[in-house]
């Protein structure tokens, strides 16, 4: 859980070799324990997040993680 200003570096993504970074469009709270959809646009030179969403417990990934774990 934490939050992102807008313009904060959010993420790295790898295409084609090419390390891209991910700014966040707006602010944005993410709460613990939610699980999260990202939309993002890949164009010629960058990666932008187009959409974020909540999911809900028909998800995949249920509820989101519940604990402190480092994913790999």
């Amino acid at each position: 859980p934490c939050t992102y200003p807008e313009g904060q570096l959010f993420m790295k993504i790898s295409v084609n070799g090419e390390e891209l970074q991910v700014k966040m469009p707006e602010a944005k709270t993410f709460d613990e324990g939610t699980h999260y959809t990202f939309d993002l646009k890949v164009g010629k030179d960058k990666v932008s997040v187009e959409q974020v969403s909540m999911g809900d417990f028909d998800s995949p990934f249920g509820d989101g993680w519940n604990n402190e774990e480092d994913l790999n």
